[in-house]
């Protein structure tokens, strides 16, 4: 596990990325991406860094363009 890491970086040769057991999971985070992105809460450049370190799957930015916006919700 050490080599890997080293040679691979933290995710490398895991594989492809599996479906959340629960959806609904996967579109609040995206859903919660995209806002904070269009806020400006979070920049493009910070999410593709993340990307490039593997802590956000690298189709994050396809998964955002199909993504709906979150509805709101009165309290």
């Amino acid at each position: 596990m050490r080599a890997r890491r080293r040679l691979f970086g933290e995710y490398g040769l895991l594989g492809d990325y599996k479906p959340h057991p629960d959806p609904n999971q996967e579109r609040l985070f995206f859903g919660l991406l995209k806002e904070c992105l269009e806020t400006g809460h979070v920049s493009e450049e910070l999410v593709r860094d993340e990307i490039s370190k593997n802590h956000v799957r690298h189709d994050a930015f396809e998964v955002l363009d199909r993504t709906p916006d979150l509805e709101a919700k009165a309290a």
